[in-house]
């Protein structure tokens, strides 16, 4: 039997993609680059927004009535979209539930076997990378992924340094960590990431890493060690998603730090010529002009090297979908056309555009 399969999912779910193609082939299943050829489709999927969840969804239906296979949906937006699927005969599955793949094909993904670290592709950095961890311990408002990867579980550490010390037997030093909230890597066994870290840094003094998706919130809880790793050269780049530069957005979204405290930290850490990105969201449920324009203003404070604009758009079960003081799309236009007149460096612009257009031009 023949599968194929496609991924618009994020890094964080490229280790369950890759593990999910390696079970496969392992119980026989040849993998085609032809969907024709195939008698089973896989397709990955990405469930943040609207945009995606609707990328996802259409390629998925464009799929299953071009060719008319057996259709296995995985990845984020089976939770986050359920209803997307509700007139579809698709097996979908979760990043916590692999139960249809067995129910039609037989192959058994246990989460115990998510535990394991693998090397797998940054497209962002265009390196190797290892997914440390998966789930969340916190619940932010607009957020609905939370409910897709489930509770935080850790990567054990001696995998995550087995992989290691592969990359860098094959030359490899620079390699990109990531996760659903990596700064909270260990805490579901008694560790923290500052520990991990460590023990990677000490596999070879050329080894460094990109850290993705680190909370700021714990950015501030470890600046001092995370800054004596960038003094050593440790630490290349670090993606610290701010979402907002008000305080009043930040409480709404569940998602409170100090932004003075950052700040200082960014500043202090940046001496050491260290790289970073952020992502924001703009139109989240009573966000002012005055928020906005608050967030414009961190912004160009913190000088960031790319900044990835979300536009606001309500999923299912998330605690914002149903707070009142949604933003028309008129504002969210006014806002897209000041960040794009701002001056601002570093804006995903391919990105806020393919958003606007699924949101604001939207039926």
């Amino acid at each position: 039997m023949k599968y194929y399969s496609e991924t618009l999912a994020c890094l964080n779910r490229s280790d369950e993609y890759d593990l999910v193609q390696k079970k496969l082939t392992y119980h026989g299943y040849q993998k085609t680059e032809d969907p024709q050829e195939a008698d089973v489709i896989m397709i990955y999927t990405c469930g943040s927004t609207d945009a995606f969840i609707s990328r996802s969804v259409t390629r998925t239906k464009e799929l299953d009535q071009k060719y008319g296979k057996k259709i296995i949906v995985c990845g984020c937006s089976t939770v986050t979209s359920l209803k997307s699927y509700e007139d579809t005969d698709f097996l979908l599955c979760s990043p916590t539930d692999f139960s249809k793949l067995e129910e039609l094909l037989n192959v058994q993904v246990k989460q115990e076997e998510l535990r394991v670290a693998q090397i797998t592709d940054d497209p962002i950095f265009n390196q190797k990378a290892i997914v440390i961890q998966k789930g969340c311990v916190r619940k932010c408002a607009y957020c609905g992924i939370w409910k897709a990867v489930g509770k935080l579980f850790s990567k054990t550490p001696e995998s995550v340094l087995a992989e290691v010390k592969e990359l860098v037997k094959s030359g490899v030093y620079n390699i990109t960590l990531s996760g659903d909230s990596i700064a909270d890597y260990g805490a579901d066994f008694g560790s923290n990431i500052i520990k991990l870290l460590n023990s990677i840094g000490s596999v070879d003094e050329k080894v460094s890493f990109n850290l993705l998706d680190f909370h700021p919130r714990m950015f501030i809880k470890y600046m001092d060690e995370l800054i004596t790793l960038a003094q050593k050269g440790k630490i290349k780049h670090i993606g610290i998603p701010i979402q907002s530069g008000s305080v009043d957005i930040l409480k709404a979204m569940k998602r409170e730090f100090n932004i003075e405290k950052f700040v200082f930290g960014l500043d202090e850490i940046r001496k050491c010529g260290i790289d970073f990105s952020t992502d924001i969201i703009i139109g989240f449920p009573g966000e002012t002009d005055e928020d906005f324009d608050k967030t414009i203003t961190l912004l160009k404070r913190l000088n960031f090297s790319k900044i990835s604009v979300n536009v606001y758009t309500d999923l299912e079960g998330s605690i914002s979908s149903s707070m009142p003081n949604k933003i028309s799309k008129k504002n969210i236009m006014k806002r897209y056309i000041t960040i794009k007149e701002s001056g601002l460096q570093g804006i995903d612009n391919d990105f806020l555009d393919y958003q606007i257009s699924k949101v604001v031009y939207s039926k």
